[in-house]
């Protein structure tokens, strides 16, 4: 296990896991099998495995797997290190991996460590699409589910998971590829579900200082992940409530963050929020929820039916009662999130 420090590279990869010493060396066979590996002209390579939390054997499974991968490769190029964190949490791990372990590299990857890449020029056509296009900010790929229910299970899932981006423009946690420069002035707050909607938000505003533009994500051809979606009922349900629970809080953050990011950027003024006071934004949450008996957005909540306005009648009586079913789980899922925020403020829920 090497020690932590910054490491420099053209390309820095981040692999955040949580008790994952089963899938680890999955991840890691995988991730040794894609085309930049193979590529003489590639940049050089750090690659920082991130456990936090964890309470089996991911970090000492890591480092045999990636002294083992690097070894074979024969190249000085690639480096590697594992730097394990008490504290658990994704957004934790996320901080450590930007500001600390990767904040000598160029561009940045990151990558669950459940997943399984479906094409081996994924890292390689993310890293393509950042250096061709000065616009784009981060590269995604496309995430396939490795296995799919039948009957009521997949149709549960389709309505609860929600797990696979709609478009182009949103960000999957389980793997993206940035531009450092622009990740290095964000840091995610710890115990805020639905990192990716948050980083979404700084990304596409610019850390709240300009209007929306989507053009700063982009998904890369040829790019594409497998994942396994969840299917068991009650995981469902749990995802589903940590959606609505995380879309929630981030809306209330967002609008601070509208109102007070200046010309610097929401990056640093949140930044120096919880450098001053680490449980800022529990404060913040609970000053905002507090004397209203409602604080999930409706318009989250209706959006599938209002996603037809403007459809041609004959598309939109087809599609309604698909968007009747689903707007329904939605409410059911908004009441028990409200409930859940009223009673804990929901940071930390997973």
């Amino acid at each position: 296990m090497m020690s932590m420090a910054a490491h420099k590279a053209g390309l820095g990869i981040g692999i955040l896991a949580h008790n994952e010493a089963a899938r680890i060396p999955i991840l890691v066979d995988s991730l040794f099998k894609q085309s930049l590996f193979r590529d003489g002209s590639a940049p050089s390579i750090h690659i920082a495995c991130i456990p936090n939390g964890c309470t089996d054997e991911t970090a000492a499974v890591a480092s045999r797997c990636l002294a083992e991968a690097v070894g074979r490769l024969g190249t000085s190029n690639v480096t590697w290190s594992v730097e394990e964190l008490g504290a658990a949490g994704k957004a934790n791990a996320w901080n450590h991996c930007v500001h600390e372990s990767l904040a000598g590299c160029d561009y940045l990857c990151f990558l669950d460590a459940d997943i399984v890449f479906a094409s081996d020029d994924t890292i390689a056509s993310a890293l393509a699409l950042l250096l061709e296009d000065p616009r784009v900010c981060v590269a995604t790929d496309r995430p396939l589910k490795q296995a799919m229910a039948t009957g009521w299970l997949a149709t549960m899932s389709r309505y609860f998971s929600n797990a696979t981006p709609a478009g182009p423009t949103e960000i999957c946690g389980q793997f993206y590829c940035a531009r450092a420069s622009v990740l290095r002035s964000i840091w995610l707050p710890p115990g805020l579900p639905v990192e990716d909607g948050f980083l979404r938000a700084m990304v596409i505003t610019n850390e709240f200082r300009a209007p929306e533009d989507p053009h700063r994500i982009a998904r890369a051809e040829h790019a594409s992940h497998f994942f396994e979606p969840k299917t068991r009922p009650n995981e469902l349900w749990r995802h589903k409530k940590r959606l609505m629970i995380g879309t929630t809080l981030n809306h209330l953050l967002f609008r601070h963050l509208w109102k007070n990011a200046g010309t610097e950027g929401a990056g640093k003024l949140l930044h120096e929020h919880l450098q001053q006071d680490p449980a800022w934004l529990a404060s913040y949450l609970s000053q905002q929820s507090k004397g209203r008996a409602w604080v999930v957005p409706m318009g989250h909540v209706l959006r599938r039916l209002t996603d037809l306005r403007g459809t041609p009648l004959p598309e939109a009586a087809r599609r309604a009662p698909a968007a009747l079913a689903a707007t329904a789980i939605d409410l059911i899922a908004a009441v028990s999130a409200n409930r859940e925020i009223k009673r804990s403020l929901g940071l930390g829920y997973w």
